[in-house]
């Protein structure tokens, strides 16, 4: 694996629970209120029902696991074996499971991973272009 890539997925293997009890992303309070797609998700998505989505990454955000009450069949894709964990137990307790799956993978290696498959919407989060040390996909 590049150095690179080891060092980020060490670093947010470290960091990916902040957010489970972190004031700023009430996570107890999104699953209260109801599993509901974040505003700033949905204007970026726009309307997903009935559409497959892929989204990159899964650590620190429950958008990708809100995607399914939005009609989505929803695969997250991430390389932090934590993160990948926390948010399959996050989709659980939502009630999400039936619409969300998430497989362990960096970027790079994703298009394998998925076994060619094809997705209506390609989703790649904000945070995530830090952890790619070089965007263009390698030959």
């Amino acid at each position: 694996m590049d150095p690179r890539l080891k060092a980020n997925r060490a670093n947010w293997n470290d960091r990916v629970g902040i957010p489970a009890t972190s004031r700023f992303y009430d996570v107890d309070g999104w699953l209260r209120d109801a599993p509901l797609p974040p505003p700033e998700e949905t204007n970026v998505v726009g309307d997903v029902t009935d559409k497959t989505v892929v989204h990159q990454p899964v650590p620190l955000r429950y958008g990708h696991s809100s995607l399914g009450p939005g009609g989505a069949d929803a695969t997250g894709v991430d390389f932090p074996p934590v993160a990948v964990r926390e948010a399959t137990l996050l989709t659980n307790r939502a009630g999400l499971a039936d619409h969300s799956r998430f497989v362990c993978v960096n970027a790079y290696d994703a298009p394998a991973a998925l076994h060619g498959e094809r997705f209506g919407v390609v989703y790649v989060s904000l945070g995530s272009l830090c952890g790619l040390p070089d965007v263009p996909a390698p030959a």
